[in-house]
């Protein structure tokens, strides 16, 4: 089996380190010894134990034998992350660590050689969302969806202005129009349902707030020993988020109210809905792309080709009385000869229309013969 049948990640060009790196830890997590193949890490797999002499006891003997067990496993498991890079690199790259064996030299050389600058890998996160933004084209639409996590992946771990994960699940929607309908039109109509309650939640809190400020600035009139000491005006979204201190001594009725009412409508702006209650992940909406994807194109080939047999059974080319006569044709052919299509005419003239003639005939052949037999039989016994 070739190394595309395992799909793995290669290490071709400098545009390929991302995913290939990205493979390569891993591999080494899955085997517990990423700590000793890390660039960055300073932890080296190396079997430290001495061998205990032969007078040694049987506990010590044992330890070390359990010691040098544990170390083989592990370097097993090492050596298939070493493996994997020499597999999976191509041969032009692997003289940028000729004469290295260990893991983490392996990873460092290349790292120096073509490991991209933080910008050309920004970059490169940039290029695949324009690519992805296009839909599949000619690429696998299970690969296509497998690249978009990978997307959100690097896009967090670059800091990529202006790519969050919400920007690309807006994006994956728009791009799904024409792959996926269903989806793409229950996502739209579940997004406007969010934007109409995102502004019915700012519409209520203008009101709210109108409200209030009604009522401070009535009771500032209706007792001025209770006034506030500062702006009688609730504090805006735009103001500062500073929580006010209700315990305070100097604070009077109205202050404290204003500061309760304060904090009450920063919090109900902070409401933010969205689709079933849940964050909107690209995880979330990959899974309701393939819940509501359609059929397969296999399997609708599949019911076409099965349609179009019925019809030509039914309807287009195929006639149920040629049908009932299938078994009629059988039979005939199994016939003796003298059913077939030219049947031999009999001595007396007559041609047999049927088997059932064909029969007679050949038996008033017969009695002619046994007669005329039979008369020259009776001549020869008459004396002369």
């Amino acid at each position: 089996m070739s190394i595309k049948d395992h799909n793995l990640a290669m290490l071709n060009a400098r545009e390929d380190w991302t995913n290939w790196i990205n493979s390569i830890e891993d591999l080494a997590v899955r085997n517990d010894v990423w700590n000793y193949c890390d660039p960055e890490g300073i932890e080296n797999l190396v079997f430290t134990a001495t061998k205990p002499s032969d007078s040694a006891s049987k506990d010590t003997i044992q330890k070390y034998h359990s010691l040098q067990a544990i170390y083989e496993s592990e370097k097993k498991k090492y050596d298939k992350v070493s493996d994997r890079i020499d597999l999976t690199v191509c041969q032009e790259f692997k003289q940028h660590y000729l004469g290295i064996h260990d893991v983490r030299g392996k990873l460092i050389a290349l790292a120096d050689s073509i490991q991209p600058t933080a910008k050309d890998q920004k970059q490169n996160v940039r290029t695949e969302f324009e690519s992805l933004k296009k839909g599949p084209g000619n690429t696998s639409l299970d690969k296509w969806l497998s690249r978009w996590p990978a997307l959100v992946s690097n896009a967090k771990r670059y800091k990529i202005e202006n790519l969050s994960e919400s920007q690309i699940c807006d994006a994956f929607i728009e791009a799904s129009r024409e792959v996926n309908p269903p989806f793409y039109n229950y996502m739209k109509s579940k997004e406007a349902q969010v934007e109409n309650e995102k502004n019915l939640i700012k519409e209520a809190a203008k009101a709210m707030e109108k409200i209030s400020n009604a009522f401070l600035t009535a009771l500032n009139e209706i007792n001025p020993d209770h006034a506030s000491n500062g702006s009688i005006t609730v504090a805006s979204s735009a103001d500062s988020e500073e929580d006010e201190n209700d315990q305070n001594d100097d604070a009077t009725i109205v202050q404290k109210a204003q500061n309760t009412t304060n904090r009450a409508l920063r919090a109900f702006r902070k409401l933010n809905p969205t689709l079933s209650e849940k964050k909107i992940t690209i995880g979330f909406c990959i899974r309701q792309f393939r819940t509501m994807a359609p059929p397969k194109e296999n399997a609708t080939r599949g019911r076409a080709a099965h349609a179009t047999f019925q019809d030509r059974k039914h309807g287009n080319g195929w006639d149920s009385q040629n049908e009932e006569s299938q078994p009629q044709q059988k039979r005939q052919r199994t016939q003796p000869s003298s059913s077939s299509t030219n049947p031999q005419q009999c001595k007396d003239g007559h041609q047999p229309s049927c088997p059932i003639e064909s029969h007679h005939c050949s038996q008033r052949e017969q009695e002619a013969s046994d007669k005329h037999r039979k008369e020259l039989q009776e001549k020869q016994d008459q004396p002369t």
